[in-house]
């Protein structure tokens, strides 16, 4: 089989409060865990869009070994240790962005869009880059998204929020045209947009 490559984010790993901001069940570090051993194979690339683990950083080792692929975190707000410390503890990767180039076949046809921006909160979209695909925003409302966030968006920015697939990663190749990931400008005033 060849190697697929994965989609994650915002997996906060253990921060209670995401049950009153986001409407996350309990165990929803469990489940997120259990989803991803049941969908990722040790020799696929998963790309984490950051905000990985909240205020258990001493666990994150543990977490990162029982979690099968190859990992590459693209930094968050809330990844606030050096670079080194994610590598240190099981990432194979780590940046602030990435630009992926999707020459994939899918279902005999070139995926949509060649050249992905993946990062953690939107970006402005480079030349020769089709789309971003970034997280943070969750599935709240747009009220709460920073204004200058807003304010950049385009039709070319999708919003990937681990609520709304049911807490596991997503296929790179699939999550514009399954609609996994939603153009954030038509999210505004949803909750829960899928």
């Amino acid at each position: 089989m060849s190697r697929q490559t994965w989609l994650i984010g915002d997996t906060h790993f253990y921060h209670g409060r995401l049950t009153e901001y986001c409407g996350r069940p309990k165990n929803f570090t469990d489940e997120i865990l259990g989803r991803w051993q049941e969908a990722v194979s040790q020799d696929d690339l998963i790309y984490h869009l950051g905000d990985v683990i909240f205020k258990h950083d001493g666990d994150l080792e543990s977490v990162l070994e029982i979690l099968p692929g190859i990992k590459v975190l693209i930094k968050g707000n809330h990844d606030k240790k050096p670079y080194q410390w994610y590598l240190e503890r099981g990432f194979a990767a780590v940046c602030d962005y990435i630009v992926v180039d999707c020459r994939t076949r899918m279902r005999g046809t070139f995926m949509k869009y060649r050249k992905i921006l993946l990062s953690h909160k939107p970006m402005n979209i480079p030349e020769g880059v089709d789309v971003n695909i970034h997280g943070h925003f969750h599935n709240s409302l747009l009220e709460r998204w920073e204004k200058e966030l807003v304010a950049n968006l385009t039709e070319n920015h999708y919003l990937f929020a681990l609520e709304n697939v049911g807490y596991r990663p997503i296929l790179l190749s699939r999550a514009i045209e399954d609609n996994l990931v939603l153009k954030s400008i038509k999210n505004e005033g949803k909750k829960g947009s899928l």
